[in-house]
């Protein structure tokens, strides 16, 4: 599949598989859903060819809220006294209404400092991209979500 033939397709669902190797890399990889049939990943460039994929078994849907595993009482206390996420999750309504049950219409690529991959445009002036490796801890790998403002850049949501 060409890149191109995905602009005018519906993103239905957004799954991942996150991987962490403490003190060494978050890896993550992020499988889109196309119109309810189509399972693929963003591509890396407009010279890209799309890959269709079988979901893996661990995926799991962002969007919904999921307890990675149980935190120890004594840092969850910490974590609640100094008000930080370890984990980032978009569980915001506002987000996941945002993206899903919307239509691809641009792809974007050349962003300076999103190198991983390149963004898909949505038509309501968001965009998702993804980064497939971060430094552990960090936050960074996986799905980025980012909102075209009047003056036409894209802020992180």
């Amino acid at each position: 599949m060409l890149v191109n033939e995905i602009i005018g397709k519906t993103i239905t669902n957004i799954y991942s598989i996150f991987e962490s190797e403490p003190y060494g890399l978050d890896m993550a990889e992020i499988f889109i859903e196309l119109d309810n049939n189509l399972i693929i990943d963003i591509p890396n460039s407009l010279n890209d060819t799309i890959w269709i994929k079988k979901l893996p078994e661990n995926a799991k849907p962002i969007f919904e809220r999921q307890i990675l595993k149980k935190i120890p009482k004594f840092i969850f206390f910490f974590i609640k006294v100094v008000d930080y996420n370890i984990y980032y999750e978009y569980e915001r309504q506002e987000l996941k209404n945002s993206i899903l049950n919307r239509k691809i219409v641009e792809i974007i690529d050349n962003i300076e400092f999103y190198e991983d991959k390149v963004l898909l445009l949505l038509d309501n002036e968001y965009a998702i991209t993804e980064i497939v490796a971060a430094p552990h801890g960090t936050g960074r790998a996986g799905l980025h979500i980012f909102k075209k403002n009047k003056n036409g850049i894209f802020s992180h949501c």
